[in-house]
């Protein structure tokens, strides 16, 4: 009779805790999400989305620093990006380690500006060579180049733009082609090397104390020479004062 009870109330208890685990079952977490409940939005491989640069170089670069919003840079060591208003690339930087520089014409579209300061401070280059497709240059562009001996400026530019090359202590040789019209303040600052220097007479216009610090000037401008002595002469004959 003890057993028959025992037997009855073990099968009351088993269907006791089958109706309890029904009514408290669990649902499972989807597999895609976190730990926080957010679902995970990154791409399957977790890389960046990347676009090659317009040059044909085959750089990759972020599509954040694609032309018309950053700059881009490539193989030389040119930073540079797209100018809508001048329809073409504008060289912002340099990073490149050769000490003879000659700025491309073309990266995917005409090179056609320097930007201010684009290769300021970088004392190890010794020549550059502006190609003609240039036809702006900004503000200090070879501020501090201490290395720099000659330049080479191309047909495109009108204007040498103010303190250009100040600072170019070792600056001896430059030829300004007959396309320049304007000479802007400071533009040969502290230019101590400078020697002869031939001013075309397509220049009409020279800003304050273009040649300031440049004593071994002898420039020439229209047949007519002028030492550091009378360098301000020199401005009055430009000038047409």
């Amino acid at each position: 009779m003890k057993a028959k009870n025992f037997t009855a109330a073990a099968l009351i208890g088993i269907m006791l805790l089958t109706a309890c685990s029904e009514n408290t079952g669990t649902t499972k977490k989807p597999n895609n999400s976190s730990s926080s409940g957010l679902i995970n939005n990154s791409t399957p491989d977790g890389n960046k989305n990347t676009a090659n640069d317009s040059n044909g170089s085959g750089n990759s670069v972020s599509l954040d620093n694609a032309p018309g919003s950053g700059s881009v840079e490539n193989n030389s060591g040119f930073k540079y990006k797209f100018d809508s208003e001048l329809n073409g690339m504008v060289i912002t930087a340099f990073e490149g380690e050769i000490t003879s520089v000659i700025i491309p014409d073309t990266l995917g579209s005409p090179v056609v500006k320097l930007e201010d300061g684009a290769f300021a401070g970088l004392t190890d280059i010794k020549n550059i060579t502006i190609p003609n497709s240039v036809i702006k240059m900004g503000d200090h562009v070879f501020d501090y180049c201490t290395g720099l001996t000659s330049v080479t400026i191309g047909s495109g530019l009108t204007e040498i733009g103010v303190s250009t090359f100040v600072n170019c202590m070792n600056l001896t040789s430059i030829t300004i082609p007959s396309n320049i019209t304007k000479i802007g303040d400071y533009a040969f600052n502290n230019c101590s090397s400078l020697a002869n220097i031939t001013i075309p007479d397509s220049v009409t216009e020279i800003g304050y104390d273009a040649f300031v610090h440049c004593e071994s000037i002898n420039a020439t401008y229209k047949g007519t020479s002028y030492d550091y002595q009378h360098i301000e002469d020199l401005y009055k004959a430009i000038n047409g004062l």
